[in-house]
C-alpha cells in the first residue's frame, strides 16, 4: 500500500479529478479493511504519540485495561495515556515508559474487573516508527489469564503428585517392619 501511496503522490498533479476521487476511493476502502483487521484482533493495542497522548485504541484494549471512566471516548483526551489507567502499578509502568522513554519492554499485571473476577494482563511497548524515526509508542496488551490458571493447575497437580509419592512412601516404610 505504501508502493502505491507514492506512486500517486508523484503523479498527483497529472492526475484528472476523477481518476483523483477513484484513488480516494480505493485509499479510503484499504483503510476501511485495515481499520476493521486491527479492530478484530483479540489482542488490545493502543498507539500514543511522543508526549503519550492517545492517537488510536481498538476495542480489545478498551475491553482489557482498567480506565478511569470505561466506555468513554477517550481520542481526543489531552492528558498522556497513563493518567487514564484507573490502575496504579500500570499507570506508574507507563509513566516511567514515558519519562525515562523506554521501549522493548513488558510487566505483567493483575487487574479487577467489574464482575469481580480477576484477569492477567501483559502489557508490552514498543517503539512506533515511522519516516526512520520514532514518533511514539505502541502498547501491546494481552489476557494472559487462560495462560497463568493453566500454569496455577499444573503447580496443583505436580504438588498432589509429590504429596501421594511422599504417602506411598510412608506407607511402604510403616508396612515393612509389620
Amino acid at each position: 500500500m505504501q508502493d502505491f501511496s507514492n506512486r500517486v503522490y508523484e503523479k498527483l498533479s497529472k492526475l484528472s479529478k476523477s481518476q483523483i476521487e477513484r484513488v480516494y476511493r480505493e485509499l479510503k476502502n484499504q483503510n476501511e479493511v485495515l481499520n476493521s483487521i486491527v479492530q478484530s484482533l483479540s489482542t488490545g493495542l493502543v498507539t500514543v504519540d511522543r508526549q503519550w497522548h492517545l492517537l488510536e485504541m481498538n476495542k480489545a484494549a478498551e475491553r482489557l485495561l482498567p480506565f478511569h471512566s470505561p466506555g468513554q471516548e477517550f481520542k481526543f483526551e489531552k492528558q498522556p495515556f497513563f493518567e487514564l489507567i484507573d490502575d496504579k502499578d500500570m499507570a506508574a509502568f507507563f509513566k516511567d515508559c514515558f519519562q525515562k522513554n523506554k521501549t522493548n519492554i513488558s510487566d505483567e499485571y493483575t487487574v479487577s474487573t467489574s464482575g469481580g473476577s480477576v484477569r492477567f494482563i501483559k502489557v508490552c511497548v514498543i517503539p512506533l516508527v515511522a519516516e526512520n524515526q520514532i514518533a511514539g509508542s505502541i502498547i501491546l496488551v494481552e489476557d494472559i489469564t487462560e495462560r497463568r490458571s493453566q500454569e496455577i493447575l499444573l503447580h496443583r497437580m505436580e504438588t498432589m503428585a509429590g504429596l501421594t509419592n511422599i504417602a506411598a512412601n510412608v506407607a511402604h516404610e510403616i508396612k515393612n517392619p509389620l
